[in-house]
């Protein structure tokens, strides 16, 4: 079964309507109609070249349509494929060059062909070629980014690897070996390309010359109105010269066309109509004619920078939402909001199989409920029996297991009260002795000295969801002092640790009574709780729980005043983190 005959008609017909309308769209751009010239070729096939000369934008230039026949390939079209010559050939494509006036304005080119041998007997070898390169003589990074990335957007629906090698094809093809520069900032180019089937390698083809108006136009509405003399025009003139040397010396187009026949006007209607050479010329550094040279016309990977660019940015955005996140803890309340909502506890007969027992902190021993375990075993012996306890959620026995406390109520406070028979007290024995039922019951000064000693911005408005358990800048500086005290031994260094960081210290880390005595570990062990404290608190809020403003306010009765007791401070952390009460409580 012979492979199906390539589709040049429907080629031809989308070929002519894009010249039909790019034609247009530079006639509106310029204000001046382009003149039609429509030929045949005697070999076979003939063409339509749109040209326009002396306009109010474009000094020179044109659109041409070519649809020809021959009878032998040309050299210069089996050059790349040996196997291919002597056999019959049909090309038709739409090539373009436009040299605008103002020198801020670049010279560009586009093009987009088809071409089929033929060898009776034989399956029909078909191909695409074409692309579309700027040739700036003063550079604007805004255009190249542009031109760049649309040149880009028209391949990336065929593969990603199309640009990248399509824009390292154009900067080879387009480079003048004899003057070891480039011709312009180059774009893409491909020949040759036949991957996929007929109409996938069209559809590229076609993408690639439908973007080329929303390459070029915003390029060109951008700078052919800007104020230029003559000595803009005279290096415009002189850079010229090397776009004519390219086009007659190693043009693909200009060689196949003068080769096979073709017409010369259109063919030669690439090059611009006024041309300057001089002998051994240079820019003097520092004008934006040396410009040109540096910063344009090197090797330079315009692709990557525009991946630099947008790592750049990327970076920037990622900065800005860190420090946002450091300032609110916002994306962190919503975590532990939700991780909160997990760790329930409910009553229920008979002995609990997920139950956690508080450890060896200074709040739990004074309270004797690290003694529970030992209490329980010896009603156990007595002959008592459990008939109902708690079991914990799932989440919370993991969290218990990470170290993290359980949250529950706790009392403000404890102790032992004896009664007459009237209830009237005889004996009442409680720790600590006094505490403050309300937040507004404590004197302002000890509000404001421990806020200003532990933790300052315990209370801001601006933030409500900001993790009590870090002051960055706070933190930082204590760590900036401890990198100090490694060299000045006898500098005082300040504490890094916040008020919830300090309650849960003091809380449930049995460390914080035997490390001491040992300076070394001690050291360590101070860390640990540090880390693990500022965790802890951490995690105890919940960002919707309306009585976290409260919680806040509770938290500044803390350390150092026997107004407040640990379970006190413990009880107002805990608000921020369950955000439902426990069941069964």
């Amino acid at each position: 079964m012979s492979a199906p005959s390539p589709d040049t008609p429907a080629v031809k017909t989308w070929l002519l309507d894009l010249q039909t309308r790019i034609v247009a769209a530079l006639e509106a751009a310029d204000g001046l109609p382009f003149r039609t010239d429509t030929w045949e070729r005697p070999e076979g096939g003939g063409g339509i070249s749109r040209l326009i000369e002396e306009g109010q934008v474009f000094e020179r230039g044109g659109v041409n349509f070519s649809h020809v026949l021959g009878s032998q390939l040309p050299p210069s079209a089996s050059a790349h494929r040996p196997e291919l010559a002597g056999r019959r050939w049909e090309a038709m494509g739409v090539s373009l060059v436009l040299h605008p006036r103002n020198p801020y304005a670049p010279t560009v080119h586009m093009n987009v062909r088809c071409f089929v041998a033929l060898k009776d007997g034989e399956a029909p070898v078909w191909w695409f070629g074409g692309g579309m390169d700027l040739t700036p003589y003063y550079g604007f990074a805004d255009d190249a980014r542009h031109f760049h990335i649309t040149c880009r957007d028209a391949l990336a629906p065929f593969g990603a690897d199309l640009h990248p090698r399509f824009k390292d094809w154009c900067d080879r093809y387009f480079f003048l070996k004899h003057r070891n520069e480039p011709r312009g900032i180059g774009g893409i180019f491909f020949d040759d390309f036949s991957e996929g089937d007929f109409d996938h390698a069209f559809g590229m083809t076609k993408s690639v010359g439908d973007a080329f108006l929303d390459a070029y136009l915003p390029v060109l509405e951008r700078r052919k109105d800007l104020p230029y003399g003559e000595r803009e025009r005279d290096f415009q003139a002189y850079r010229r010269g090397r776009y004519v040397e390219f086009n007659l010396v190693y043009d693909r187009g200009t060689l196949f066309g003068l080769q096979s026949g073709g017409r010369t006007e259109s063919i030669l209607m690439s090059l611009p109509p006024i041309v300057k050479w001089r002998y051994d010329w240079q820019p003097e550094p520092g004008t934006p004619e040396a410009s040109l040279y540096t910063d344009f016309l090197t090797a330079r990977d315009w692709r990557r920078i525009l991946i630099g660019f947008g790592i750049l940015l990327l970076l920037v955005v990622l900065a800005g939402l860190i420090a946002y996140e450091l300032l609110s803890s916002a994306l962190e309340a919503k975590y532990i909001a939700r991780e909160a909502q997990k760790m329930t506890w409910q009553i229920r007969p008979g002995p609990s199989d997920r139950i956690r027992y508080p450890g060896q902190g200074p709040y739990d021993l004074r309270l004797g409920y690290s003694k529970l375990p030992h209490y329980l075993a010896q009603l156990d012996k007595a002959g008592w029996k459990i008939d109902q306890q708690a079991r914990i959620s799932v989440p919370m026995a993991r969290a218990s297991d990470l170290g993290l406390f359980l949250p529950y109520h706790e009392k403000d406070q404890a102790g032992l009260s004896l009664l007459d028979s009237d209830g009237k007290p005889l004996y009442e024995a409680l720790h600590p002795t006094r505490i403050y039922h309300r937040f507004e019951d404590v004197p302002k000064i000890v509000v404001d000295s421990l806020l200003y000693i532990e933790n300052r911005e315990l209370l801001t408005e601006q933030y409500p969801t900001r993790n009590p358990a870090v002051e960055w800048d706070r933190l930082a500086q204590a760590l900036m002092e401890k990198g100090i005290s490694l060299i000045d031994t006898n500098r005082n260094v300040p504490g890094g640790s916040t008020l919830s960081t300090q309650i849960e210290k003091c809380h449930g880390l049995s460390e914080h009574r035997a490390a001491r005595g040992r300076t070394a570990l001690r050291r360590g062990q101070r860390h640990r709780r540090r880390a693990v404290g500022m965790v802890r608190a951490g995690f105890r809020r919940d960002q919707r729980d309306p009585r976290e403003k409260e919680a806040r306010r509770r938290n500044r009765l803390c350390k150092r005043t026997e107004a407040c007791t640990v379970a006190d401070r413990r009880r107002a952390s805990s608000i921020l983190l369950s955000g439902r009460q426990p069941q069964g409580a």
